[in-house]
């Protein structure tokens, strides 16, 4: 009977770990997350290409150095994003990591619950064995009114600094559109590179 219960154990211990309640009512920080990359990009500056469109009008932007107002203004998005105020507690419906089938990063996803109220309404994370080593974010934000519609999707790049546990951004695409009632949909895109080679 010892044998079975150290066995049963042992099988128990190896089980994949799943997400707890907690975890699921703990999100994310991207606040935290957009500063800590406005530092490290500050800290070790590298050079970008900007890229903006808005409708059919396109601008090209090649900045040497970009400073942390750049960067402040680049990740504004994700600084407005604050998933963990206690109005969304439990809102968003929180998955397993699942493995990426075209990498070896695995997988999680925020998606908001059908009875939620929020504009916040999907987070999908890649990144290696745990989210502190994070590689690639989405975020979805939407909201809607009698006179006023709004969509913004944020794609980011990460790669990991070498022989440091910080991130640096490779790439970032952010699209959105705006409509308001009388008037015509501007739809917009800016994506900025790394040009670090």
């Amino acid at each position: 009977m010892k044998q079975i219960a150290v066995i049963l154990l042992w099988l128990s211990a190896c089980q994949a770990p799943q997400v707890t309640e907690e975890l699921r009512n703990q999100y994310i920080d991207l606040p935290k997350l957009a500063n800590q990359l406005i530092v490290q990009q500050t800290q070790h500056p590298q050079p970008v290409l900007k890229l903006s469109s808005i409708n059919a009008q396109f601008d090209t932007l090649q900045i040497t150095q970009p400073d942390s107002l750049f960067w402040a203004e680049t990740l504004n998005l994700l600084l407005a994003t604050q998933l963990n105020k206690p109005a969304l507690t439990g809102a968003f419906e929180v998955s397993e990591p699942q493995p990426d089938p075209n990498s070896n990063l695995l997988t999680t996803t925020y998606r908001l619950k059908a009875a939620q109220q929020s504009n916040i309404k999907l987070v999908t994370l890649k990144y290696l064995n745990s989210p502190d080593n994070l590689r690639y974010l989405t975020l979805k934000i939407a909201s809607q009114n009698p006179v006023y519609a709004t969509e913004q999707a944020l794609e980011l790049w990460l790669n990991g600094l070498p022989n440091t546990s910080h991130l640096s951004i490779d790439s970032l695409r952010i699209k959105g559109s705006n409509k308001t009632i009388f008037l015509d949909s501007v739809h917009y895109q800016t994506v900025v590179v790394s040009t670090q080679f």
